[in-house]
């Protein structure tokens, strides 16, 4: 029978209300577009009924000029960082092992990582190599 020891979380370190995200956005990134695409993309924000949205840099960092592969490179360390920040919470709270979990799920959104955020908290935390994955 599969028990569910324990869910956990974990936010980074920044927050910013759509107002902001949306001042950044159109002065870093929607500044240089055409006006109806520029008009569409802040329609989006607006209309996304979002108030804030959490992030792992400052918002200057995710509007910057920076290249996918550096902005990517930044979001591997984050999620790793984060991922192990959660996992490391969840087995404290449940009072559970590395060694004891058979499966692990996993979420994260934006970058691309391959292997997957899961195969380096198995690493890093000592999870049995045979460990399910989602």
């Amino acid at each position: 029978m599969a028990v569910i020891r324990k869910v956990a979380s974990v936010k980074p370190d920044y927050q910013y209300t759509t107002a902001q995200i949306i001042e950044c956005a159109d002065r870093l990134w929607l500044s240089h577009i055409e006006p109806e695409v520029r008009r569409a993309a802040l329609k989006i924000f607006n209309s996304a009924e979002i108030q804030s949205r959490n992030s792992a840099f400052p918002i200057e960092t995710v509007f910057s000029d920076l290249s996918f592969k550096e902005k990517n490179d930044l979001y591997i360390d984050a999620a790793i960082r984060l991922g192990e920040k959660a996992l490391e919470k969840a087995l404290v709270d449940s009072q559970t092992k590395a060694t004891d979990i058979d499966f692990i799920i996993t979420t994260s959104c934006t970058g691309f990582m391959i292997p997957s955020v899961d195969a380096y908290l198995i690493n890093k935390l000592g999870l049995r190599r045979n460990v399910k994955r989602l």
